[in-house]
C-alpha cells in the first residue's frame, strides 16, 4: 500500500465492517485506479477520469459488466468517503447488465421430455410447470386444492 489514500479507504472500509472480500477489491481497485491515472494526482481528476476507467476496464481488458460495476463502486466510495469529494454520478454510467432470453424447448423437445417421465405423477408435474411457466420450488408447493379440475384453472 504505497499511496495514502489506500490507507484511508482500507480505514474507512474497516469502520463499515465490509467483508474481506470486499476490502480486497476495493483495494486492488483503488491501486489499479491510481496506476490507471499514472503521474496525475487525484486533486486534478474529475469524474471524466472515473468515466475513461470505466471505459479501459470495459473496452480494453474487458470486463463483465458486473465486474466493471464494481470497480466503479470502489473507485466511487474512494472519492466520495476516503476523500470527502461527491462525484456527479449522472456523469459516471454504472453498465446495463444484459437480460439473458429463457430458452424455449421445441414442440419435440417437449414431447421427448414428457415420454421420458414414465411416472404420471412425474409427467404432470413436469407438464403443468413448463406449461405454467413455474419453478421447481413452485411446482412442488403445489397441492391438489390449488388446482379446480373441472374448470381447469387455479383453485384460489
Amino acid at each position: 500500500m504505497q499511496h495514502p489514500i489506500l490507507s484511508k479507504v482500507l480505514s474507512d472500509i474497516e469502520l463499515r465492517n465490509h467483508s474481506e472480500a470486499t476490502k480486497d477489491v476495493y483495494l486492488r481497485t483503488c491501486a489499479r485506479y491510481l496506476e490507471f491515472l499514472g503521474d496525475k494526482s487525484l486533486e486534478e481528476t474529475d469524474e471524466s477520469d472515473v468515466r475513461a476507467f470505466s471505459q479501459h476496464l470495459r473496452c480494453d481488458c474487458g470486463l463483465a459488466p458486473k465486474t466493471v460495476n464494481t470497480y466503479l463502486a470502489a473507485v466511487l466510495f474512494m472519492y466520495e468517503v476516503g476523500l470527502d469529494r461527491p462525484m456527479n454520478r449522472r456523469q459516471i454510467p454504472f453498465m446495463r447488465k444484459p437480460k439473458a432470453m429463457p430458452r424455449v424447448f421445441s414442440r419435440d423437445e417437449v414431447v421427448a421430455i414428457l415420454a421420458a417421465a414414465e411416472n404420471v405423477k412425474h409427467r404432470a408435474q413436469i407438464a403443468l410447470g413448463y406449461g405454467s411457466g413455474l419453478r421447481i420450488s413452485g411446482v412442488c408447493a403445489l397441492r391438489v386444492r390449488d388446482v379446480d379440475s373441472e374448470a381447469m384453472r387455479p383453485g384460489y
